[in-house]
């Protein structure tokens, strides 16, 4: 089963037009309405103009907070390698991929509080990750595949421990190429 996340809706040219049409209809009725009724238009329009602001002021809180909350987060990260002598090309690439992707997440979340769908753009993030990954190994070759794939490979059947994931992704590497 596909997580409702990663699931993509399509849309076919029937729906865009019909779409149009509804927005076109709907800037025909504002119009309307302001020339029957200038005031009570006017007053629904600051009414949603003050909801559209209060939403904009929750997103913008939003991402404060959590832009707060990925500098904690990289802070504890690099004092946690830190205490435990890792090395510094780790705990940087670490550091810099949780930041990234927090960093994602809050703009995706965002997005959302906006009112915007984000299905789009969830769907634009997925294939841009699929080209870089693609172009990566085309450039890296086949050793840059294996280096990818074969990890995965070794974790489903020896499980997460390292003690155990890393001989064998030496040796399923090694076995492959």
């Amino acid at each position: 089963m596909i997580p409702p996340i990663l699931q993509s809706t399509t849309i076919d040219p029937e729906q865009i037009v019909a779409q149009t049409d509804s927005a076109r209809a709907t800037i025909e009725k504002f119009a309307e309405n302001l020339a029957a009724n200038p005031q009570g238009t006017l007053e629904s329009l600051l009414q949603d103009a003050i909801h559209f602001g209060i939403k904009l002021l929750l997103a913008i809180l939003i991402y404060i907070v959590g832009a707060w909350l990925i500098r904690k987060v990289r802070k504890v990260l690099v004092r946690m390698f830190t205490r435990r002598g890792s090395d510094k090309a780790l705990c940087s690439f670490v550091t810099s991929l949780v930041s990234i992707s927090l960093t994602i997440l809050l703009v995706i979340l965002v997005i959302g509080t906006l009112g915007i769908n984000t299905n789009r753009l969830r769907l634009i993030v997925i294939v841009c990750s699929t080209l870089v990954t693609a172009a990566s190994v085309s450039v890296s070759g086949m050793i840059g595949w294996v280096g990818l794939v074969i990890p995965h490979l070794c974790r489903k059947l020896v499980g997460s421990n390292y003690r155990y994931l890393m001989p064998a992704t030496y040796l399923g590497g090694a076995a492959f190429l």
